[in-house]
């Protein structure tokens, strides 16, 4: 009976290696966007790049315009007998400054804006596709054995963590408390002018840095560490596909030896040649010692003739 060929099975070595690069890709889209926020939000606390100052322009000769006063004419009442009420101006309230009125938004709040909002695409974006692959990699990883097992589940339940923080909640839910790391940048720069103009209705100081600072730097270093934890767990799953250092070391080494040397021209072969081409020599007899031989010989034993069978 013919026995099956034996197939080989395919080795999840570049599946892994191929899920190692994604998984890096999407912790660096992620870590850029997290970076690019906080740099968005310390340029608006911190800098007056986001308003411009209108002056006004100096001229070197200003007319006088000179209005002619009309006479005050006498008080109109209603034909109806329905007095008009009396137009209000809105107050402003006490806690809140009055607003600046030789003050608008400048360029640089264009180019705030825009790459607030690329990080918060890029940022939740990216930290679905990091959940997913490491998902893919888990399964890989279960299936194939891979001795650091522990390590990749780690990330992936990291992974999720940070999902759970990244996502916009208050979209989804409005009567969410917590809007996600990622925020839109009116929201952002309206907590950062409540908080400047010391307003009512702004964040406490440790809630509004630990919102915009303190949170964002620990999901950084949080998704620096999916990333090392997953790559080291499946190193030991990866088997190179190329020469390793010792086979480079041996290459290296061959390839400095002369054609031939390794055929009889090296110091080995010239050693076993040297040794081949010596003529043979006698060993060396000893003469006899003279007190040995006038010793005397004991006498050799009688023969014992033989015995016979009874009969």
């Amino acid at each position: 009976m013919e026995s099956r060929p034996q197939i080989q099975t395919p080795h999840a070595s570049p599946a892994l290696r191929h899920i190692r690069l994604s998984v890096t890709v999407c912790a660096w889209i992620v870590g850029l966007a997290l970076f690019v926020q906080v740099l968005t939000w310390a340029l608006v606390n911190y800098t007056d790049l986001r308003v411009a100052n209108i002056q006004p322009t100096a001229t070197e000769y200003q007319p006088t315009v000179v209005k002619k006063t009309r006479q005050p004419r006498g008080e109109i009442r209603s034909l109806t007998g329905v007095e008009p009420k009396p137009v209000e101006e809105p107050e402003i309230p006490k806690n809140e400054p009055a607003p600046e009125v030789n003050q608008s938004a400048s360029r640089f709040n264009i180019w705030f804006r825009l790459q607030h909002q690329l990080a918060l695409v890029a940022g939740i974006a990216g930290c679905l596709a990091l959940c997913v692959q490491l998902a893919v990699g888990t399964v890989v990883s279960a299936g194939a054995q891979v001795f650091g097992i522990r390590r990749v589940v780690s990330a992936q339940a990291w992974s999720m963590a940070l999902l759970a923080l990244c996502l916009p909640w208050q979209r989804l839910a409005s009567e969410f408390p917590f809007g996600g790391i990622f925020t839109t940048y009116d929201v952002m720069a309206a907590a950062s002018d409540a908080y400047g103009a010391g307003a009512a209705d702004a964040m406490p100081g440790l809630l509004f840095y630990g919102r915009f600072f303190l949170l964002p730097v620990a999901t950084l270093c949080a998704t620096t560490l999916v990333g090392l934890r997953f790559a080291s767990g499946i190193e030991t799953g990866i088997v190179s596909s190329g020469p390793t250092a010792e086979e480079l070391a041996i290459e290296a080494e061959a390839s400095n030896r002369k054609a031939g040397s390794l055929m009889g021209a090296g110091r080995i072969g010239g050693a076993l040649e040297s040794t081949l081409k010596k003529p043979a020599t006698s060993p060396v007899v000893n003469p006899p010692d003279p007190f040995l031989a006038a010793r005397p010989q004991p006498e050799p034993a009688m023969a014992e003739p033989p015995s016979r069978r009874p009969i």
